[in-house]
C-alpha cells in the first residue's frame, strides 16, 4: 500500500505533496532533536494511556479508553510510522512535522469508547448524552474545540491497540490556552483529566504531569 494512502487512514491525512513543501520549508530535519525510536512507541503510549468504565442499570454506560498525544507519544509514533512505511528523506521529515504542527495546534486524546446502547457512545453532535471536559487540579473546566470521528481500520488498531470492531474511535481536541490566555498544562499544573459526566454517571481519566 502507498505511505500516502496508507498515512491518510485513521485520521492520518498526509499528502505526498505535503511532504515536499513541509521539508523544503525547513520545518523538522531528518538529524533534528526528536526523531524518536520505533521500539519505544509501544511503551510510551502505554505510559499516556488511560482507562475507566460506568455501569448503569447493569448495562455499560460506558467504557473508554485514551491516550493522551502528548509530544513524547507523538514523537515515537512518528518514528513507528517512518519505520512501518519505510519513509525517507523529505517524506520522513514531514511526517515528524505533521506531527509537530499539530500538536503545537491543540492538545489532542485519542479515545476508544463501548456502550450498551449505540447513541450512548455518539460524540461529536449538537446534542450527546456526556459532557465531556478537561478539568485540571485547580478545578478549570474546558470543553473540546473540536471533535473527530476516526475510522477503526487496521492502522487504527495497529496503533491504538484497545481499539476494535465493538468499539467506536474519536479524537477531542482541546486549546492549548484558556480564553484568559493561560497555558491548559502549565508549568505549575499537577494533572488534568478527561471528564465524561451525564445522567448515566461520571468518569475521569486522570494524568498525573508532576
Amino acid at each position: 500500500m502507498p505511505a500516502a494512502r496508507a498515512l491518510r487512514q485513521g485520521g492520518f491525512h498526509v499528502r505526498a505533496a505535503g511532504w515536499l513543501i513541509l521539508a523544503a520549508a525547513g520545518c523538522v530535519t531528518s538529524a533534528s532533536a526528536g526523531a524518536g525510536d520505533a521500539s519505544d512507541y509501544g511503551a510510551v503510549r502505554d505510559r499516556w494511556t488511560r482507562s475507566a468504565s460506568e455501569v448503569h442499570a447493569f448495562h455499560t454506560a460506558l467504557d473508554v479508553t485514551a491516550t493522551w498525544l502528548s509530544w513524547e507519544v507523538r514523537r515515537a509514533q512518528a518514528a513507528r510510522l517512518v519505520e512501518w512505511y519505510r519513509l525517507e528523506g523529505a517524506a520522513a521529515d514531514a511526517e515528524r512535522a505533521r506531527q509537530r504542527a499539530d500538536s503545537a495546534e491543540a492538545h489532542v486524546i485519542h479515545l476508544a469508547v463501548r456502550t450498551h446502547a449505540d447513541d450512548w457512545g455518539e460524540f461529536g453532535r449538537d446534542h450527546v448524552l456526556w459532557r465531556v471536559t478537561l478539568v485540571d487540579d485547580r478545578g478549570r473546566a474546558l470543553e473540546p474545540s473540536r471533535v473527530e470521528r476516526v475510522e477503526v481500520d487496521a492502522l487504527t488498531q495497529a496503533l491504538y491497540p484497545y481499539a476494535d470492531e465493538f468499539s467506536r474511535s474519536y479524537r477531542f481536541r482541546f486549546p492549548r490556552a484558556h480564553a484568559d490566555g493561560t497555558p491548559v498544562v502549565g508549568a505549575d499544573t499537577r494533572w488534568v483529566a478527561l471528564r465524561f459526566a451525564g445522567p448515566l454517571g461520571s468518569v475521569d481519566l486522570k494524568w498525573d504531569l508532576r
